[in-house]
């Protein structure tokens, strides 16, 4: 089943243009001059129920553009939006408490209050039963492993701790449809690790679907199997992330060689990137990469070889700036 379906969006921004200096301050309240930035430009896409998508691009991409247009929290300029089987700018009841939007730069929870009694805001909000509440609010926090801060203000808190309360703010009412802009922003790598960790576990469990964004690419591999990528506003790639890294592989593969003292290498001298007594580093063109392997399968000094994978960071980096 589809829980998400767009068609032809396009969301285009009327932006005030204004020169420097005070005369050009004044002469624009009396003439006023427009331009339209295209925000999003006719892309369409699906998502299926219980999907993990990872939604990357460069700044300015229009990624958390679509995100709220998709939660309703801006309208399009044109083109189709199912979410949920609604119109998400409806704003129906029914859609409101099956969506929950995680922004990792803006947090929702107030500083002012413990963790409790801002968790027990949004249990109001989303109208939560007290018997739900607790069993929703004991699981998640065991998950989380921060049971201990439920009576911390959340000012007194760190980075980390308050993002994990975030995300159980907007999971106790058990969304079908979760947006997470940028979940580990600001994060140590434990934490990061943590937050993924959990998010495949619930995901496993409740079959929820999720959009991710993130500029922390290790997120997008180690969350999504499907990626959407946007490039100025155009959806430029639809599949999975096995897929792309295959037709977009770099053209060169690294190679980390273990090897005795006495390693022979004279055959395959132009490849060496870097070498030292025990290891060399070198970096080979896909077209000789057997031939390599060959050579290096064939010296008994050799201990290990080791071909790095492409990483997202460099694929997009050599597809998007080059």
């Amino acid at each position: 089943m589809r829980a998400i379906e767009v068609n032809s969006l396009t969301k285009c921004f009327k932006t005030l243009q204004k020169d420097i200096g005070i005369k050009n301050s004044l002469k624009s309240l009396f003439k006023r001059e427009y331009r339209n930035i295209l925000a999003l430009d006719d892309i369409s896409f699906s998502i299926e129920e219980g999907e993990v998508i990872g939604l990357i691009g460069l700044n300015g991409a229009g990624k958390t553009t679509l995100l709220k247009c998709l939660a309703g929290l801006i309208y399009p300029t044109k083109g189709e939006i199912k979410v949920l089987n609604t119109n998400p700018w409806n704003k129906e009841n029914d859609f409101l408490k099956n969506i929950g939007f995680i922004m990792g730069q803006r947090g929702q929870l107030s500083l002012d209050l413990s963790a409790i009694d801002a968790l027990k805001i949004e249990k109001e909000i989303y109208e939560i039963d007290d018997e739900w509440f607790k069993e929703e609010l004991d699981e998640l926090c065991q998950l989380m492993r921060v049971d201990h801060l439920l009576k911390t203000q959340l000012r007194k808190v760190s980075l980390g701790e308050r993002m994990k309360l975030e995300i159980i703010s907007v999971l106790l009412h058990k969304p079908e449809l979760i947006l997470l802009d940028e979940p580990t922003i600001g994060l140590d790598f434990i934490a990061q690790d943590n937050i993924r960790k959990f998010l495949i576990q619930y995901n496993n469990e409740h079959n929820s679907t999720m959009i991710v964004t993130s500029h922390n690419l290790v997120d997008i591999e180690k969350l999504c199997s499907k990626i959407l990528l946007l490039n100025n506003g155009k959806l430029i790639y639809d599949g999975s992330l096995e897929n792309f890294k295959r037709l977009y592989a770099l053209k060169k593969k690294t190679i980390i060689v273990n090897h005795k003292e006495s390693t022979n290498f004279d055959t395959i001298l132009k490849f060496i990137k870097k070498q030292d007594k025990f290891k060399t580093i070198l970096e080979v063109p896909q077209e000789n990469l057997k031939e390599v392997k060959t050579i290096l399968g064939s010296q008994e000094s050799v201990t290990q070889i080791t071909i790095e994978e492409d990483k997202l960071e460099d694929i997009l980096s050599n597809m998007l700036l080059n």
